[in-house]
Protein backbone atom coordinates (compact mmCIF):
# COMPACT_ATOMS: atom_id res chain seq x y z
CA UNK A 1 0.00 0.00 0.00
CA UNK A 2 0.88 3.49 0.14
CA UNK A 3 2.24 3.04 -3.82
CA UNK A 4 1.47 6.19 -6.27
CA UNK A 5 0.36 5.28 -9.30
CA UNK A 6 0.56 6.93 -12.58
CA UNK A 7 3.59 9.03 -14.46
CA UNK A 8 6.77 10.37 -12.86
CA UNK A 9 5.59 12.82 -9.89
CA UNK A 10 8.56 14.65 -11.21
CA UNK A 11 6.82 15.42 -14.68
CA UNK A 12 4.62 18.77 -14.74
CA UNK A 13 1.21 18.23 -14.82
CA UNK A 14 1.45 14.51 -13.17
CA UNK A 15 -1.38 12.63 -12.06
CA UNK A 16 -1.09 10.70 -8.91
CA UNK A 17 -3.65 8.23 -7.83
CA UNK A 18 -2.42 7.28 -4.47
CA UNK A 19 -3.54 3.93 -2.71
CA UNK A 20 -3.48 4.00 1.09
CA UNK A 21 -5.10 1.17 3.37
CA UNK A 22 -8.35 2.74 5.55
CA UNK A 23 -5.85 3.02 8.69
CA UNK A 24 -3.24 4.77 6.84
CA UNK A 25 -5.98 7.19 5.28
CA UNK A 26 -6.98 7.90 8.87
CA UNK A 27 -3.83 9.03 10.27
CA UNK A 28 -3.18 11.39 7.20
CA UNK A 29 -6.40 12.80 8.29
CA UNK A 30 -5.34 12.98 11.49
CA UNK A 31 -2.25 13.98 11.02
CA UNK A 32 -3.77 17.00 8.28
CA UNK A 33 -7.75 18.32 9.54
CA UNK A 34 -7.41 20.25 6.56
CA UNK A 35 -7.18 17.55 3.71
CA UNK A 36 -11.00 16.61 2.05
CA UNK A 37 -12.69 13.58 2.53
CA UNK A 38 -14.95 12.04 -0.18
CA UNK A 39 -17.41 9.53 0.51
CA UNK A 40 -18.77 8.20 -3.74
CA UNK A 41 -21.51 5.82 -1.90
CA UNK A 42 -25.21 6.41 -2.51
CA UNK A 43 -26.54 9.20 -0.35
CA UNK A 44 -28.66 6.58 1.80
CA UNK A 45 -25.58 4.43 1.87
CA UNK A 46 -23.76 7.45 3.58
CA UNK A 47 -26.62 8.63 6.14
CA UNK A 48 -26.64 5.13 7.70
CA UNK A 49 -22.72 5.32 8.59
CA UNK A 50 -19.69 6.68 7.04
CA UNK A 51 -15.84 7.73 7.84
CA UNK A 52 -16.50 10.25 10.40
CA UNK A 53 -15.64 13.62 9.13
CA UNK A 54 -16.18 12.70 5.12
CA UNK A 55 -18.04 14.37 2.89
CA UNK A 56 -21.15 12.98 0.15
CA UNK A 57 -20.82 13.14 -3.38
CA UNK A 58 -22.43 10.37 -4.63
CA UNK A 59 -20.79 9.25 -8.06
CA UNK A 60 -24.04 8.65 -9.95
CA UNK A 61 -23.36 6.43 -12.81
CA UNK A 62 -23.85 8.80 -16.36
CA UNK A 63 -22.82 12.00 -14.65
CA UNK A 64 -18.77 12.45 -14.09
CA UNK A 65 -19.22 15.88 -14.85
CA UNK A 66 -21.77 16.40 -12.17
CA UNK A 67 -19.82 14.38 -9.89
CA UNK A 68 -16.48 16.15 -10.66
CA UNK A 69 -18.37 19.80 -10.10
CA UNK A 70 -19.79 18.64 -6.43
CA UNK A 71 -16.16 18.15 -6.15
CA UNK A 72 -14.83 20.92 -7.16
CA UNK A 73 -17.66 22.88 -4.69
CA UNK A 74 -15.32 20.96 -1.61
CA UNK A 75 -12.12 21.19 -2.88
CA UNK A 76 -9.52 22.72 -5.60
CA UNK A 77 -8.20 20.20 -7.89
CA UNK A 78 -4.51 21.30 -6.99
CA UNK A 79 -5.44 19.98 -3.06
CA UNK A 80 -4.66 16.67 -1.95
CA UNK A 81 -8.27 14.71 -1.79
CA UNK A 82 -8.94 12.32 -0.06
CA UNK A 83 -11.91 9.35 -1.86
CA UNK A 84 -13.33 6.46 -0.27
CA UNK A 85 -16.23 3.91 -1.09
CA UNK A 86 -17.76 0.61 0.15
CA UNK A 87 -14.58 -1.34 -1.38
CA UNK A 88 -16.39 -2.12 -4.69
CA UNK A 89 -14.54 -0.40 -7.00
CA UNK A 90 -16.56 2.93 -6.86
CA UNK A 91 -13.96 5.20 -5.50
CA UNK A 92 -11.20 4.25 -7.91
CA UNK A 93 -13.70 5.08 -10.96
CA UNK A 94 -14.15 8.17 -9.06
CA UNK A 95 -10.56 9.01 -8.85
CA UNK A 96 -10.35 8.50 -12.59
CA UNK A 97 -12.93 10.60 -13.45
CA UNK A 98 -10.84 12.82 -11.07
CA UNK A 99 -7.75 12.51 -12.62
CA UNK A 100 -9.48 13.26 -16.07
CA UNK A 101 -10.84 16.47 -15.01
CA UNK A 102 -7.02 17.60 -13.66
CA UNK A 103 -7.09 16.71 -10.05
CA UNK A 104 -3.59 15.44 -9.43
CA UNK A 105 -3.42 14.89 -5.43
CA UNK A 106 -5.37 12.10 -5.09
CA UNK A 107 -5.67 9.37 -2.22
CA UNK A 108 -7.55 5.85 -2.74
CA UNK A 109 -8.54 4.77 0.63
CA UNK A 110 -8.53 0.60 -0.62
CA UNK A 111 -10.86 -1.25 1.05
CA UNK A 112 -13.42 1.47 1.78
CA UNK A 113 -16.59 1.57 4.40
CA UNK A 114 -17.03 -2.31 4.31
CA UNK A 115 -13.46 -3.94 3.07
CA UNK A 116 -12.91 -5.94 0.13
CA UNK A 117 -11.77 -9.67 0.30
CA UNK A 118 -8.04 -8.40 -0.06
CA UNK A 119 -8.02 -5.27 1.92
CA UNK A 120 -10.23 -4.33 5.58
CA UNK A 121 -12.09 -1.63 5.53
CA UNK A 122 -12.38 1.18 7.72
CA UNK A 123 -15.05 -0.99 10.48
CA UNK A 124 -12.89 -3.55 10.38
CA UNK A 125 -10.27 -1.41 12.33
CA UNK A 126 -13.02 -0.04 14.37
CA UNK A 127 -12.17 3.57 13.16
CA UNK A 128 -14.63 6.39 14.08
CA UNK A 129 -17.58 6.89 12.05
CA UNK A 130 -20.77 8.82 11.90
CA UNK A 131 -24.26 8.39 10.73
CA UNK A 132 -27.74 10.07 10.33
CA UNK A 133 -28.65 12.51 7.82
CA UNK A 134 -26.42 15.50 7.45
CA UNK A 135 -27.95 19.11 6.99
CA UNK A 136 -27.09 20.51 3.60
Amino acid sequence: MGLARGPDLAEPGAVAIQELSVKHGFDLREADPSLVHVDVRPAAAFAAGRPRGSRSVPLQAGDPAGFVAAVRGLSAPERRLIVSGSGQGEARRACEALSAAGYAHLVLLVGGLEGSPDQPGWRAFGLPLDAGEVAG
